[in-house]
């Protein structure tokens, strides 16, 4: 697998992996090391308690050796490949619906970490955090761009938001691991292509699980709706794995997935709390998921995409706790 691979878009397991584990894991952030930035300011008018979930692709804080890539500046901020709106209504479903990275957005002029200002911008929506973030990889960064990257969400959308949270991989890769691994099936192509991927139905490890929900170039029709149908079932092994956990019975699991997940996490106050967490596994148990990508149009050059005018009954239906539209 080349090593200039980008990280494949985890919006779906970031929900569970970070609303359902580290939530739990949260309550003990004191000693995990979670990073927690001031609440959003306008969390009390918050749009149905929707968060914007994000993973980065930065390569600095070990993150470098499982993304296979050489560059392992401690400057790397990182882009945010993985954007997600989640939407739990407790005990009835979980509402993901995914951002594409290359939708093109305007990006407002945001406050930056080095307490500079960044100037607005017409590009790809996955830049909105490194915009706000600057190249100070500490807490300070982390808010900076998610505070730019909430911002951009809620122009585009509309929606005041509850809070976001932001994970780099090697939380993703612990995670799995403390779960004692998941179960993935691959053909006999997908295993040629994806070095560690057994051929057929096998429980593998972090990162063997990580690489076959990223891979794309010679794996499959090297299409991005063939990965995701690897990071679907991912998500459902996951969530499968979690489905099985219970308070206060899985505590010490949940102690060590919260010493993994650690430095590699960073939330908006009052986003992790153990409310949150029995929330979220409740739901898990007793509700429906629904995962959905907004709809969107192809630019004029076909090399990125645009939100369709459609998208507007979707951010409509998040905030009013309304079922989303179907396509």
């Amino acid at each position: 697998m080349s090593k200039t691979l980008r990280r494949v878009l985890f919006s779906l397991l970031a929900l569970f992996l970070v609303l359902g584990v580290a939530s739990v894991a949260g309550f003990f952030w004191v000693t995990s090391g979670i990073g927690i930035t001031k609440a959003n300011p306008d969390a009390d008018q918050r749009d149905e308690a929707v968060y914007l979930v994000m993973i980065r692709d930065t390569r600095a804080g070990g993150n470098a050796e499982l993304l296979k890539s050489g560059d392992a500046s401690a400057s790397d901020v990182g882009r945010t490949d993985a954007m997600v709106l989640a939407r739990v209504l407790p005990d009835e479903s979980i509402d993901l619906v995914s951002i594409p990275r290359d939708t093109v957005v305007d990006i407002p002029a945001c406050e930056r970490s080095d307490g500079s200002k960044s100037e607005p911008a017409h590009t790809k929506i996955n830049a909105a955090y490194a915009y706000g973030a600057s190249a100070v990889v500490n807490e300070s960064a982390s808010e900076a761009g998610m505070q730019c990257a909430s911002r951009t969400v809620s122009m585009m959308t509309g929606l005041t938001l509850g809070g976001s949270i932001v994970l780099d991989s090697k939380g993703v890769e612990g995670v799995v691991d403390k779960l004692g691994g998941v179960k993935l099936c691959a053909t006999a192509e997908q295993a040629a292509a994806i070095p560690g991927m057994p051929e057929g139905c096998n429980v593998v490890d972090g990162q063997t699980a990580f690489d076959f929900s990223r891979a794309r170039d010679g794996v499959d029709d090297g299409s991005d709706l063939a990965r995701i149908e690897r990071q679907q079932q991912l998500l459902q092994a996951v969530a499968t794995e979690l489905r099985g956990l219970s308070i206060p019975g899985d505590v010490p699991t949940l102690l060590s997935m919260s010493h993994d997940l650690g430095s590699h996490v960073t939330a908006t106050k009052g986003v992790i709390s153990l409310g949150n967490a029995s929330m979220v596994l409740s739901t898990l148990k007793k509700g429906k998921i629904q995962t959905e990508t907004v709809p969107v149009n192809l630019t004029a050059d076909g090399n990125n995409v645009v939100v369709s005018e459609s998208a507007k009954a979707w951010w409509r239906a998040l905030a009013e706790g309304a079922p989303l539209p179907t396509k």
